[in-house]
């Protein structure tokens, strides 16, 4: 955690954050085969924002989608739900939560994703 960030003074939901540390977990490290994944979670300020970083080294995107739609039937609804919460935030309180997925290390077969949350703070 950032040294910046004043500890205890923040309350992030965890429904919030777990969905995207879920996925990296069932859809991108453990499809890998003949090694181990890691799995980053970080916080840091910028302006206004505390930014939740879940980072992976996982099979990416694509391969996780790739074998979701071979061997998994259950409809995974996690990122859904919080991007329709986050929704209901930034117009009831007119404020710009976001959130970005990208993917890692394109120029491999085997990618990881990124996911940043931003969070609007208002520091005193």
């Amino acid at each position: 955690m950032n040294s910046d960030i004043p500890s205890g003074q923040i309350r992030v939901s965890p429904g919030l954050v777990q969905p995207f540390v879920e996925n990296a977990i069932w859809h991108g490290v453990r499809g890998l085969i003949g090694r181990k994944g890691n799995i980053l979670l970080t916080y840091i300020w910028e302006n206004e924002n505390l930014l939740c970083t879940v980072e992976d080294d996982g099979i990416g995107r694509e391969k996780a989608e790739e074998l979701k739609s071979k061997y998994d039937k259950k409809v995974s609804r996690g990122i859904l739900i919080v991007t329709e919460r986050i929704n209901i935030i930034n117009k009831l309180q007119k404020s710009n939560y976001q959130v970005i997925i990208s993917d890692l290390y394109p120029e491999k077969h085997e990618t990881g994703t990124k996911v940043v949350i931003e969070i609007p703070v208002k520091r005193s």
